[in-house]
């Protein structure tokens, strides 16, 4: 099984994890699984901890490649193949619409759905302190939206990684460092996010603009 693992410069391995917890935004992505860790071991950045799930913690600069997360947080990936959708899915995954990313089918959750009158927000169960951080940044860019100007690329990119680690074990960093999916997909996953499926069947227009090509929708 491949996966994401990670190093932790000069820290043990629950002092990388709550570093790891402390600076990421969205779910963490080693919240809900087994985790295995090995202490004191060389890393990309000098010795400390490696940890990961699904998987021996191991540090293999030749078959590796790793990504700067920053404060001695490393990210690491197979050089051979990404990590696949089944293999990250979370225990308990929301209804959403589905979505291939490299020719893997991924979900994305549903987090708003819209009437004639009113925007409700859906995701009823707890999923922890990140979830007024989801409905904060997806917020963000749908007020973007609304007012019919071009929302920036990086806040996309960033919202479209924070909705997928509602589903899945992963992150900003992950999807950087795995290529997962570029500005246009990434408009799609916010799209998908806002329910926009259903949204032709309400009154009004978005205009959603990346790149040359707007994306319009209606509701």
């Amino acid at each position: 099984m491949s996966g994401f693992v990670y190093f932790f410069s000069a820290m043990t391995a629950s002092q990388g994890l709550e570093e790891l917890r402390r600076q990421r935004f969205g779910l963490d992505p080693l919240a809900d699984c087994h985790v295995a860790a090995a202490e004191n071991v060389d890393g990309p950045e000098g010795r400390g901890a490696i940890v990961c799930a699904g998987q021996a913690p191991r540090y293999d600069p030749l078959s590796q490649r790793w990504g700067s997360g920053g404060g001695g947080a490393w990210v690491g990936i197979s050089s051979a193949s990404r990590p696949r959708a089944g293999e990250l899915v979370r225990p308990q995954r929301f209804e959403g619409h589905d979505i291939t990313l490299r020719g893997d089918r991924w979900t994305v959750p549903v987090l708003f759905r819209f009437s004639h009158t009113h925007v409700r927000y859906v995701l009823h169960q707890d999923i922890g302190p990140a979830q007024g951080l989801v409905a904060g940044v997806i917020g963000d860019v749908f007020r973007m939206l609304r007012i019919d100007r071009q929302a920036p690329r990086r806040r996309i990119m960033a919202a479209a990684a924070i909705v997928l680690s509602v589903n899945y074990r992963t992150g900003a960093e992950e999807i950087a460092l795995a290529e997962l999916f570029d500005e246009r997909a990434a408009a799609q996953i916010c799209a998908l996010a806002i329910d926009s499926p259903s949204i032709p069947t309400l009154s009004g227009s978005l205009r959603f603009a990346v790149g040359d090509e707007p994306f319009r929708r209606v509701f």
